[in-house]
């Protein structure tokens, strides 16, 4: 009870312009402490904004790489068709010209033939020429 009467009389002997001054510091301590407060509030708001936009934005980068790797395992599967279809198409480029070289040999064969044939101006040379070439057709 003593230190009370000590704390009451302490405090009747300060002025009124003193109360003045201890009133406005604890309103300015007061400000200070809500003002924290409330701009901590406002930084977590904008923090949990800030990471909800971080999640859409690795949300979309996520699906645009899917779509990537969808685009590349498509164009290299249109790639290996065109590869298969070039291989096939060299392949019967490769029996064509086979075949071409085949049938210029037999050109060039039948050329030499027709080279070597004479005619002659005796018409029963020619005759008896073609009995002996072919058989199977009579001529008289």
């Amino acid at each position: 009870m003593e230190t009370l009467k000590k704390i009451w009389a302490f405090i009747k002997k300060i002025s009124w312009k003193w109360w003045i001054v201890i009133a406005i510091a604890i309103i300015v301590i007061w400000q200070l402490l809500t003002g924290a407060a409330y701009s901590r509030k406002l930084y977590n708001m904008i923090l949990d904004e800030l990471r909800a936009d971080q999640s859409d934005i690795v949300e979309q980068m996520e699906e645009r790489e899917l779509w990537y790797e969808q685009e590349i395992s498509n164009i290299t599967k249109q790639l290996d068709q065109i590869k298969k279809d070039k291989a096939a198409l060299l392949k019967e480029k490769a029996k064509s010209d086979a075949e071409i070289a085949r049938l210029e040999g037999r050109i060039d064969k039948l050329e030499d033939e027709i080279g070597r044939i004479v005619i002659s101006d005796n018409p029963t040379i020619v005759i008896d020429d073609l009995r002996k070439r072919f058989p199977s057709i009579k001529l008289r």
